[in-house]
């Protein structure tokens, strides 16, 4: 496993139990967000800070990381009723929390993934919503409708169960 990944899930898993350590995001890169979370942790870990992660730091980062309990996060519900009906070229804000259930649920892999999250349902949701409604033997139509909420709820609870974080 590459080092800055592990120094990113050890400062993630850490700042989950202490919110004064910033949340990075796990990309292998050695950058501004990890150098300022090491920063943080050293100033709150009593270290000279540098922002880099000498032994000294790594060791207590690990320890650390060992001895932090996660927290289990209160449950978000997003409520759809069941006479919403969005169509292409729709204007709603629970098109943004759609697209990002899409993102972090990932039901085609990589292939189809909304890269606009606004509010907007655009030609781009349109083809993944087709694909998705085909999958799971809805009626064939643009429809973001109750039917397919439900799906999509589903999917996305069940990768979160498994441990799949939101990006």
């Amino acid at each position: 496993m590459n080092e800055t990944v592990e120094i990113q899930e050890a400062l993630r898993s850490i700042s989950r139990k202490d919110a004064t350590i910033p949340l990075v995001t796990v990309d292998g890169v050695y950058g501004f967000q990890t150098q300022n979370a090491v920063s943080v942790f050293q100033q709150q870990y009593g270290l000279p800070v540098s922002g880099e992660v000498d032994s000294e730091t790594w060791d207590l980062l690990i320890q650390t990381k060992d001895s932090a309990t996660p927290r289990t996060p209160t449950p978000l519900r997003v409520l759809f009723d069941d006479d919403i009906i969005l169509m292409p070229g729709s204007d709603n804000e629970i098109l943004s929390v759609i697209k990002s259930m899409l993102a972090v649920t990932r039901p085609f892999g990589d292939e189809l993934l909304p890269t606009n999250r606004s509010d907007v349902y655009d030609e781009e949701t349109v083809t993944i919503i087709r694909r998705l409604r085909k999958l799971h033997d809805l009626e064939e139509t643009d429809a973001i409708d109750y039917d397919l909420w439900e799906i999509l709820a589903n999917l996305y609870n069940t990768r979160q169960r498994y441990g799949r974080e939101i990006r």
